[in-house]
């Protein structure tokens, strides 16, 4: 058997590292970096919820996914990730050598002698969101009205110096959603998490946090030397070439927000741009019904003033098109034969917003609560619990009342297109 050789620049890395050390030590220190390179596999811990990893219809997502595929390329190796949905289940993990990296929320010094941090990825401020209506400040409410997300209660018991409960749901914008219809109360979140809840919840009062600082960094066992190593020379790497940067500011960039219903402007629109689009509606070799072909893209901002048909960001309107139909035709081949129309056009829908798998998640839901899988007016009342009983499902994560929502717009939008078609 060919005896493995670590690549030049790894070979260099770890040079350095033995000088201080005893043959043994040096050994036991290159192990797990040694390990994974010759395997071709590098296991990395995530926890899967809406702002660390999760996957979607357009494969997954999330700071922690980008910045270990970003680490695997690196090491020129294979990227297994390994979801968690619990912290210390995360960190046990790694403790347990079943995974080579644990990325927690946010981490301080470690307490854990077997665990080493990482290098700083960044940092983030707290920020008090209030929903109350009185001028009370956060710190000022009764106990029982602070909630916070159970991830973040070490870090607002510790940088606040008040008592906080801990929120029955594990996602940032469903307790929002709890804290909007209670109309008062408040809770605290990182500062680069809010960008990616954007202007929903703009009724809510904010306030930095005075002195607060959460820090980034992924943790590795202690012994890991080498591995640790090699991690703390690609984030220079990265700092220094802007690509973890551009991460931060993907983290820290809004999910376009689905336009609410107005007629009014999808006439204007109509009127400017489906003259354009018609022809290449009409060539599409399509399954599926045109005018949801059309109402998705508009859905999708491609029907605005201000962003060209013939730009490098935006490609031709047959391509676009042609995109949107061949993504909906491979979703409903994907679907059980079983179900029909017209549940099976906002199934596809639904697949296209968040995910085919997610829908079969919501769907083997629906069949525990004693809904029928097969009809959307079942399984839509499910797809909302896929951002907070997440963990109960095989795909984790997704945003479901998304999904919900995009369907109810694109058949809004179909059928206003219908009815200006026939001259209404």
């Amino acid at each position: 058997m060919k005896r493995f050789v670590p690549p030049i620049f790894i070979r260099l890395l770890l040079l350095p590292l033995c000088l201080g050390f005893s043959a043994l030590c040096c050994v036991q220190a290159q192990t797990s970096l040694i390990n994974i390179l010759q395997k071709g596999e590098l296991k990395v811990g995530v926890l899967n919820d809406r702002h660390h990893y999760h996957t979607t219809a357009d494969g997954p997502q999330g700071f922690d996914y980008l910045y270990a595929r970003g680490y695997a390329d690196y090491l020129e190796v294979a990227l297994t990730v390994v979801p968690f949905y619990g912290e210390q289940d995360l960190l046990n993990a790694l403790t347990r050598q079943t995974i080579d990296i644990a990325a927690p929320h946010f981490s301080g010094p470690s307490d854990n002698p077997l665990l080493s941090n990482g290098p700083e990825l960044f940092t983030s401020s707290l920020v008090y969101l209030s929903a109350n209506a009185t001028d009370t400040p956060c710190e000022a409410l009764p106990v029982e009205q602070r909630l916070v997300l159970p991830a973040l209660l070490n870090a607002a018991n510790a940088q606040t110096k008040v008592t906080w409960k801990t929120a029955t749901t594990p996602d940032s914008m469903s307790l929002l959603e709890q804290l909007s219809h209670q109309q008062n109360g408040c809770t605290l979140l990182p500062e680069v998490w809010l960008p990616l809840i954007g202007n929903r919840f703009s009724q809510f009062r904010t306030e930095s946090v005075t002195d607060s600082r959460l820090v980034k960094q992924w943790l590795t066992r202690a012994s890991d030397v080498a591995l640790l190593a090699s991690l703390f020379e690609y984030t220079h790497l990265s700092r220094t070439n802007g690509s973890l940067a551009i991460l931060r500011d993907q983290l820290m960039s809004p999910m376009p927000p689905l336009a609410n219903q107005d007629a009014r402007a999808f006439m204007l629109a109509f009127e400017q741009h489906y003259p354009h689009i018609k022809r290449q509606l009409e060539r599409l070799q399509s399954n599926q019904d045109i005018l949801f072909i059309a109402a998705i893209d508009y859905l999708q901002g491609n029907w605005q003033t201000n962003q060209p048909d013939n730009t490098f960001a935006t490609p031709l309107p047959g391509e676009r098109l042609g995109q949107i139909s061949g993504a909906i035709d491979l979703i409903d081949a994907r679907l059980p034969a079983r179900i029909g129309a017209p549940d099976r056009r906002w199934f596809t829908l639904a697949a296209y917003a968040i995910g085919i798998e997610h829908i079969e998640d919501a769907r083997q839901l629906t069949q525990a609560a004693g809904g029928n899988p097969d009809l959307w007016i079942d399984v839509k009342q499910q797809l909302p619990k896929l951002s907070t009983q997440y963990a109960a499902t095989p795909n984790g994560f997704a945003d479901g009342q998304r999904a919900v929502r995009f369907v109810a717009l694109v058949r809004f939008y179909a059928e206003t297109l219908a009815l200006l078609l026939k001259g209404t």
